[in-house]
């Protein structure tokens, strides 16, 4: 089994770092939707990184300006056409991931939109 350890993530070079902010957004091309839970937020600023070692631009909801302030039905719809849009669909898996609601949903929706070859699950121990 292959995995990626929060401490091998943590050692990441600061060049990848440095590309956060210029691959945290939604494209059509090369867009990974990351699943993750909401309190992850330092991990998923990582998994980013360790993301665009391989060219892929992350969407990353907390930080998409069009999405509600509050959640709601938009909510649901707006993640919805971003799963649908996004190139492939990768769920950040952390010993807290299980107490989400949303990983669930949103991992049902993309199996059933992505097929197995454009999912992946990146668990992180």
């Amino acid at each position: 089994m292959s995995y990626l350890t929060f401490d091998k993530l943590n050692n990441m070079s600061q060049s990848i770092q440095k590309s956060l902010n210029e691959n945290y957004h939604f494209s059509t091309s090369n867009t990974v939707f990351l699943s993750h839970r909401h309190d992850d937020k330092e991990e998923v600023k990582k998994a980013v990184g360790f993301l665009a070692q391989f060219g892929q631009k992350t969407y990353i909801d907390w930080l998409d300006h069009s999405m509600p302030s509050q959640t709601s039905s938009e909510t649901a719809e707006k993640l919805k056409d971003r799963i649908n849009r996004s190139n492939k669909f990768v769920l950040l898996a952390t010993p807290r991931s299980i107490q989400s609601i949303w990983i669930p949903w949103e991992l049902g929706l993309a199996d059933g939109v992505k097929g197995l070859d454009r999912i992946a699950i990146l668990p992180l121990m």
